[in-house]
Parts: C-alpha cells; sequence; structure tokens
C-alpha cells in the first residue's frame, strides 16, 4: 500500500510557549504531504486531542487533564484505525514507564509499522538545569530508560552526524524552514544608529548575555549609538534584564516581549543584523551536533547574523554570517558593525541573496529527501 505516516507528538499546542515548535511542527507535516506522502498529525491542545490530515480534523475533548492524558497514550489507538499507517513519526519525548508502554503498545497494535524517533538536540542530556530537581529526576529517568528504546523504534531522524543513537541507525538531516510568507527583508542602510536583533523564546543557551556584555564594553568608547532588541519571552528574560540594569544599558537593550505579523516584520526591516544562538556550548551541542530554527528563519526572512555554533548547513565562505567562538566570551559590537559595512559594501543586495540560499537549501522538503527515501524504500 501507499506510504502513510502518524505523526505523533505530546507537545500542547495551546501552550504560548510551545508556539515556535508547534510551528515548526506544523511545517513538518505539510512538507511531508508535499513529498507525496499521507500524513495524520496527531497533537493536544488543552484537554483537546486533535487529529489532522492536512484538510480537515478530528477534535476528541475530555474533560480533565487525567482523561486526555489517557486518550493519548493510549486512548486513540481504540478510536483511528492504527493498521492503515506504515509509518509512525514521533517526536522525542523524555522516557518513562508511561513512554515506553506507549510505543510498545505501537508496535503491538500494528506490527507492520517502522516507527522513527526525531531526536532535534543530541547529546542533549547535558540540558539539564543543575539547579531544577524536576528536571534532574525527569532526564536521569529518561537516561536510564534509552537503551531500551532500540526494542520499538526502527530509525532516529538527527541534526547530528551520529550514524548511531541508543544503538538505532539514524537518518541525518537538519532543520528546515517553511518558507511560506517568508519574504526577504527590506535593505537597511546604516545612518546614525546600528540594531541588532535577538529573536527566541529566550532560553541560556541563546547567550545574548554576550552581546549585552559586549554593549558594556562599547557603548563607553565608540560614537555610534547600537540598540539591542529582544524579541519573546522566555526563562532566560529576568537575568538579562537584571543585567542590563547593572550594567546602566536600560536605553540600548530594549525587551519588546513576542511580537507576531505586520510587527515582527518591523524588526526585521528596522534591524541591521540578527543574533542565532550564542550559548551552545553551554548545553554540549556547538561543534555541528544540531541546527538551529532562528538561522533558518533569518536566512528566509535575509537578515544576516551573528552565529555561535557549528551549523553544517552553511557554508564556510558564507558571507552573511559572522561566526564568533563557542565560549564565554563578550560579543565585539564594533567588529559586527565592520561586518555589516563589509556587507553592505561587497554584497548590497544581501536580503534576496539570503532568502534564495533558504529556499534552494534550507526548507523542510529538502530536509526530509532522506526521510522520504528511507519511507519509500
Amino acid at each position: 500500500m501507499a506510504p502513510k505516516i502518524l505523526f505523533y507528538t505530546k507537545l500542547d499546542f495551546g501552550n504560548d510557549a510551545h508556539s515556535g515548535i508547534s510551528k515548526k511542527i506544523f511545517a513538518q507535516a505539510k512538507a511531508l504531504r508535499r513529498l507525496g506522502i499521507q500524513t495524520d498529525l496527531l497533537y493536544f491542545r488543552g484537554n483537546s486531542v486533535v487529529i489532522s490530515n492536512g484538510e480537515s480534523e478530528q477534535i476528541f475533548q475530555h474533560s480533565s487533564r487525567w482523561k486526555r492524558f489517557f486518550f493519548q497514550f493510549y486512548g486513540f489507538m481504540k478510536v483511528i484505525d492504527m493498521k492503515q499507517y506504515s509509518h509512525i513519526y514521533i517526536r522525542h519525548f523524555f522516557l518513562n514507564p508511561v513512554t515506553l508502554m506507549l510505543l510498545k503498545k505501537l508496535k503491538q497494535v500494528n506490527t507492520n509499522a517502522s516507527l522513527v524517533m526525531e531526536i532535534a538536540s543530541y547529546p542533549y542530556h547535558e540540558q539539564v538545569r543543575k539547579n531544577d530537581l524536576r528536571d534532574k529526576i525527569r532526564y536521569g529517568l529518561d537516561k536510564r530508560m534509552c537503551a531500551q528504546l532500540k526494542k520499538y523504534v526502527d530509525r532516529i531522524l538527527t541534526y547530528s552526524d551520529f550514524d548511531t543513537i541508543f544503538g538505532i541507525p539514524t537518518i541525518k538531516t537538519s532543520n528546515g524552514v517553511d518558507i511560506d510568507g517568508l519574504e526577504p527583508k527590506r535593505f537597511t542602510p546604516l545612518h546614525g544608529e546600528f540594531h541588532i536583533l535577538g529573536l527566541a523564546n529566550v532560553q541560556h543557551w541563546h547567550g545574548f548575555d554576550r552581546v549585552i556584555r559586549g554593549l558594556k564594553g562599547y557603548s563607553r568608547q565608540h560614537e555610534l549609538p547600537v540598540f539591542f532588541h529582544i524579541v519573546g519571552k522566555g526563562d532566560a528574560i529576568p537575568a538579562l534584564r537584571q543585567e542590563c540594569i547593572e550594567a546602566g544599558l536600560e536605553k540600548y537593550v530594549i525587551f519588546h516581549g513576542p511580537q507576531y505579523g505586520a510587527d515582527l516584520q518591523g524588526f526585521f526591516d528596522r534591524c541591521h543584523i540578527g543574533i542565532s544562538s550564542l550559548g551552545m556550548h553551554r548545553i554540549g551541542v556547538a561543534g555541528g551536533e544540531t541546527s538551529n530554527l532562528k538561522v533558518r528563519e533569518y536566512c528566509a526572512r535575509g537578515i544576516p547574523f551573528i552565529n555561535g555554533y557549528l551549523d553544517r548547513d552553511l557554508p564556510t565562505d558564507f558571507p552573511y554570517v559572522m561566526q564568533i567562538a563557542a565560549d564565554e566570551s563578550a560579543v565585539d559590537i564594533a567588529s559586527a558593525v565592520d561586518f555589516y559595512r563589509n556587507l553592505l559594501e561587497n554584497h548590497p543586495k544581501y536580503p534576496a541573496a539570503l532568502h534564495e540560499f533558504a529556499v534552494k537549501n534550507l526548507t523542510w522538503e529538502a530536509k526530509f529527501e532522506g526521510l522520504k527515501k528511507w519511507i519509500l524504500s
């Protein structure tokens, strides 16, 4: 029969904090369909479980979180025909006895289905927050159970360069971007001020503190005002605010909160460069083990950027990225300004060039070619 995928995630799409990841998952499902593979996406939204085929939805509403939990980990297999799926694609979640039972049950109800698990960041046990007891328990339990994955999982989709993970063969790829609706920004001249964009659900691995420390040294020595616009929310925001107050940078570092649509586009048009992740070394994945969604969006929107980790999708001579060391050093703001000046002189059509690079190399359709080949094999 023709291949058909159940794309399973237990992410709550109704949580605003997950908006970036849910956007990615919708784009992945859409790319699989564009590659000619029927795909049903299963996710939850509050107390509802949703199954979408891209054109219509089945919504299963539940009166409590616990009823929804039971349905999501077991009950859905009773209301949909699991034997219609040739493959089950699971976005990685932390392992515990309940999740292992889910994988076991999926294999039992459809013995012919192949199961592929996406692990976006590997190794990921370094990401545990040392002062968070819940994280320590969750990561510790997962680490104990990883060896059992090979009983149920046929392939792992990885953004790293590992041939096997937990004893399971990998399909190597990297993060992609949904180009639909993303147009290159307008050209931004350099007149009197320099503007830097930090767009993220801000966590410590984004390393925005390196920019703030760079601004602290720069603002006292140079005449060109430089402003850092942090767009988004996240766990690292309070510490960044405090650092700005202590450094006397409240005028130069502006926290805008989440922005969308035309308002977000306005920040891209106003800013000269963006900030990718500058702290991936803090979680042990700065050497090409992962790929950043923000880099892909920056390329699609046509904004040059500063990057602090090895991204295997970017050519070593890529003129639109300022690559800095994966360490704790402050960003050299004067060098960032010079980087942009050089770009204006040598690549004045950078927005269109970056967008074209994304179209040719960074779409989810391009990134899922290896997965498609395995599915059809």
